[in-house]
């Protein structure tokens, strides 16, 4: 994005949730996170975008869960959550933005040498439940261990967003 001197919209996964959103702008550096917990100030948003371009940054990159506006809609939406967040930044303030929808090209990455230890020591522990005669569990990674629960524990409630994360990208977005 800095080599382009553009705004760029970044649509990741997340219809219900804004956990990817947020970790991709804490790696991204992004400007701003939107997610579908918290109804966006798209005003605030587009004073953000022309404060960032006033201060002299070569991009302003915005991350958006694909979920941002479903609650209020009350249907999958017929325009994408960052083609509307994009579409609203240029009316509003005349600086053109580009959209990108990762979709499932955000899956196919290589897993890293973290991501093959995570595998194989949750693998292990459902190998450990199976043979134990546990079933209906959920394998997890909790603490820097291997952990499970029940599938009904599991699935009861929404992961909340960590609210110190999303405070740490958002104050990042000022540098």
């Amino acid at each position: 994005a800095s080599s382009h001197e553009r705004t760029y919209v970044i649509e990741v996964m997340g219809r219900h949730s804004g956990h990817i959103a947020v970790s991709a702008g804490l790696a991204s550096g992004a400007e701003a996170v939107l997610i579908p917990e918290y109804k966006p100030d798209m005003e605030a948003l587009c004073e953000r975008v022309v404060d960032t371009q006033r201060r002299g940054k070569a991009h302003c990159i915005i991350i958006v869960a694909e979920g941002l506006f479903a609650e209020t809609d009350n249907a999958i939406p017929h325009e994408g959550s960052a083609l509307k967040v994009g579409r609203i930044i240029t009316e509003t303030t005349g600086i053109e933005t580009r959209i990108t929808i990762l979709g499932h090209l955000q899956r196919g990455g290589a897993p890293t040498v973290f991501d093959r230890t995570i595998a194989t020591l949750m693998g292990a522990k459902a190998i450990e439940l199976l043979i134990s005669g546990e079933s209906g569990m959920m394998v997890g990674y909790v603490n820097n261990k291997p952990s499970f629960c029940p599938l009904e524990l599991a699935i009861q409630s929404r992961k909340p967003i960590d609210q110190e994360l999303l405070a740490l990208s958002d104050l990042l977005a000022g540098f």
